[in-house]
């Protein structure tokens, strides 16, 4: 017993950085043209929102839908990014099974899947 406890936090994060890696990102074309949305897995999912442009892009709504075989989880808010900013929206989940994620910026949406493990989240590419 006492050798499986560290293969078991060594596996864990183990996990946790094949999680990590970050799935291609998708530029927003209209209504916000300079807006990329990165996804990432690893404990939860992240979503990077940068505005690459030249123009602060104000007052934009987003939200973020995670749909699980068990719940559905929503996080939503408005956000101003000046030009080169950034800003990171953590969701944390739980569960096993198929995932879905799907982020709405003003009218427009981007969806991701992957798989769910625990608190982990594996994003398909």
């Amino acid at each position: 017993m006492k050798k499986l406890i560290p293969l078991l936090i060594v596996g864990m994060f183990i996990l946790i950085g094949f999680g990590a890696v970050a799935t291609p990102t998708k530029q927003i074309t209209n209504p916000q043209p300079n807006l990329v949305l990165d996804f990432y897995g690893g404990l939860g999912v992240k979503v990077v929102f940068r505005n690459i442009g030249n123009e602060t892009i104000q007052d934009f709504h987003w939200d973020i839908i995670i749909d699980t075989n068990y719940f559905n989880k929503v996080t939503q808010s408005t956000l101003n990014l000046e030009p080169g900013d950034w800003s990171i929206v953590k969701c944390f989940t739980f569960g096993f099974g198929s995932v879905y994620i799907t982020v709405n910026v003003d009218n427009m949406n981007e969806e991701r899947q992957g798989f769910l493990f625990g608190p982990f989240v594996f994003l398909e590419k």
